[in-house]
């Protein structure tokens, strides 16, 4: 199969640039003053068959095991999202927005018999990266979905990750049967397997990836959780997954999975998330 198409983004006065693919709606590269901040393994399958492993790439309707279908629901390897409105450059600011579309097709409602419009617009900016999403209820029925954006942030240095922020709050930490337990730490570290569910998280969250590097600011709204995650030696189970790449990136997702978001007939759900250089 021949290579997916990759659609550049570049900001027309800052120093940053993004690669999107329009299959899955995969976010491959962020970067910002020649710094890389998004990982992608260097076994990642990019010829259309599977989903891509690393980016941020879109899970719906499902976050994490699905009843009716794949792990992280359909979009994330999804050969029919569209160009909703090719690249367009503000020229006051330099902002470059792009705007792709997924919509229901005979092969989703064989999965999951529901009728939806998913809108995706990202905004590449100066020193933010702003994603949101629009999802409407084209359908008679209701439904119930959950939603993440599956960020890999690039590190090269693991043991120099923390995650701000999170002190206090209940997670359920499914490295332990899903036990429910108490953040202790006032910067959460990644020092084995870790996958951790924030539930009821604070609208933003400060990611250090590396120490010579800058802070980034993790905001959302309309997305009650957020979740750390890295497979440390699991990733070597993974076919995708290039030896020791556990230790380049880590995991920090907007996500809604707590609780399922119920859309009615015509009702639309919309979630923002921003990451900003601080």
């Amino acid at each position: 199969m021949s290579s997916i198409r990759k659609i550049e983004l570049k900001h027309g006065k800052g120093n940053s640039s993004l690669t999107v693919v329009p299959f899955g709606a995969t976010i491959l590269s962020w970067i910002v003053d020649g710094h890389e901040k998004i990982f992608c393994s260097k076994k990642a399958v990019m010829d259309g068959t599977k989903a891509i492993r690393g980016g941020i790439p879109i899970c719906f309707p499902a976050f994490g095991p699905w009843t009716y279908g794949p792990q992280h629901g359909f979009a994330r390897n999804s050969k029919d999202w569209k160009v909703h409105h090719e690249p367009k450059v503000n020229v006051n600011t330099g902002d470059v927005e792009l705007v792709l579309e997924l919509k229901d097709t005979d092969e989703t409602r064989k999965v999951w018999d529901k009728k939806f419009t998913l809108t995706y617009k990202i905004t590449l900016k100066e020193k933010t990266l702003d994603l949101k999403v629009n999802i409407k209820n084209d359908g008679e029925d209701e439904f119930d979905m959950t939603f993440c954006f599956h960020s890999y942030f690039t590190t090269s240095n693991l043991p120099s990750v923390g995650i701000s922020d999170l002190k206090g709050l209940t997670y359920t930490d499914k490295t332990d049967e899903s036990k429910q337990k108490t953040e202790e730490n006032e910067i959460v570290k990644i020092t084995g397997f870790t996958d951790s569910v924030y539930a009821q998280a604070p609208d933003a969250v400060t990611l250090t990836t590396t120490e010579d590097m800058p802070k980034m600011k993790l905001s959302k709204s309309g997305l009650n959780d957020f979740v750390v995650w890295n497979p440390y030696e699991n990733a070597a189970k993974m076919s995708d997954m290039h030896e020791d790449a556990h230790l380049e990136f880590v995991c920090v997702e907007a996500t809604q999975t707590s609780s399922p978001v119920i859309l009615t007939s015509g009702q639309t759900w919309e979630a923002c998330h921003s990451i900003e250089i601080l």
